[in-house]
């Protein structure tokens, strides 16, 4: 089957070199088909087949080289025509937002190399009057976004005539993942204030990024004395008032946003709570490595050494108990809790030879923070002995 779609492709290609509007139109369709498949060799060469070649074939490739993962010869190629239009502006808005994605942190979160050209793009987009198309200006928004420039991303994003769920939800991701949680959450409550019936107060995306903000702002906040458990209280009344919210807009049977109310529940420390929203989706993806090591971390939070022994159970049904991520999980779960033996057992049945300092090191922690120095010691000897290279880990102080 695989080679017949080759065949027909290779057919097809060799009869675009014509100049008629039907040839232009078949071989952007054809750009589009090679780039959604991945396969940007072949896009370029009916690209590069074509005598003549209209806008919207400029079009086809340089989105096709921003999805991609190519953004530098989409901006390129961009450069390079003559004219064009809003989805031109938005397959380069999209490229810069790729090399944002790729670039280092410069200062706090900006990432100036993307930045710059994206305020290039910005600007001829201005220039033609492109920016007040919402489409641009949305993805504007989120190009400013994934560059750190918070300041651009709300002037575009309030020079909006009517701004739609992209713009909202970008913004507040935006916030949320440049370290500004309280900001993401005023947004996000601003939104289901202003657009309580309209269509965008229910934007998955939305719920998503409140529930990601939500995750963030509990990590920053002090943990306070709750039902004998230490949570970050404003944090859980937030992520519980979100999670209302979604359930009120029917968003919460969204996989993406059960999963991110999942999150951020084990986040604010409320393993029954997390454990209520996984119970009432419609649709489950199959647990991995790190969805056991998020709910042993919660575990660990909650000093809940009960949940903590039925995940392991739950772990060892599937097979997982030998990955690597899970057994440091399970070793610091167990250490944290008091429960060394067990910490013990698993360290001991791990192969020979192929312990990693990771697992090392949550041993020696769980020893470490019940005070037991001579055991500490004891295991940093055998550590050695078996050539296994020390970190700062190794030396750090017990946390918690």
């Amino acid at each position: 089957m695989i080679e017949k779609t080759r065949s027909m492709i290779e057919q097809t290609s060799s009869w675009l070199a014509g100049t008629s509007t039907l040839d232009l139109y078949a071989a952007s369709k054809l750009v589009r088909k090679h780039a959604k498949r991945g396969s940007m060799v072949e896009a370029r060469r009916v690209f590069d087949s074509l005598h003549h070649r209209d806008l919207a074939l400029w079009n086809a490739l340089i989105l096709g080289y921003a999805e991609n993962g190519e953004p530098e010869l989409a901006l390129e190629l961009f450069s390079g025509i003559q004219s064009f239009n809003e989805r031109t502006i938005l397959a380069a808005i999209k490229a810069c937002a790729c090399i944002a994605e790729r670039e280092v942190d410069h200062g706090r979160f900006v990432k100036i190399k993307a930045l710059e050209k994206g305020m290039a793009v910005h600007r001829l987009a201005a220039r033609e009057g492109c920016d007040s198309n919402d489409f641009v200006a949305s993805s504007l928004v989120f190009m400013y976004c994934k560059c750190g420039c918070l300041r651009e991303a709300e002037r575009v994003f309030s020079s909006m005539i009517q701004s739609n769920a992209v713009a909202w939800s970008s913004l507040m991701h935006g916030y949320a993942d440049n370290g500004l949680a309280r900001e993401a959450l005023n947004l996000f409550e601003v939104l289901q204030l202003e657009h309580d019936r309209h269509a965008m107060a229910g934007d998955p995306w939305a719920f998503v990024a409140a529930a990601k903000a939500c995750a963030i702002l509990a990590t920053q906040e002090s943990c306070q004395d709750f039902n004998e458990k230490l949570v970050p209280m404003e944090s859980l009344e937030k992520g519980m008032a979100i999670y209302a919210r979604a359930i009120e807009k029917s968003s919460h049977s969204s996989t993406f946003v059960s999963n991110s109310l999942i999150d951020m529940f084990l986040k604010c420390g409320s393993v029954v709570d997390a454990q209520r929203v996984f119970t009432r989706m419609e649709f489950r993806g199959e647990p991995n490595s790190w969805t056991f090591v998020a709910a042993l971390k919660a575990c660990s939070n909650l000093a809940d050494l009960e949940t903590g022994r039925e995940i392991h159970k739950e772990i060892c049904r599937r097979g997982m108990e030998v990955l690597e991520p899970i057994v440091v999980s399970l070793l610091d779960f167990y250490g944290r809790n008091g429960s060394l033996r067990s910490s013990q057992l698993i360290f001991d049945s791990l192969s020979s030879g192929t312990t990693t300092i990771l697992a090392w090191n949550a041993l020696i922690a769980g020893y470490s923070h019940q005070g037991n120095t001579k055991l500490v010691f004891h295991l940093f000897q055998a550590m050695e002995a078996e050539f296994v290279a020390a970190d700062g880990i190794t030396f750090a102080p017990p946390v918690g």
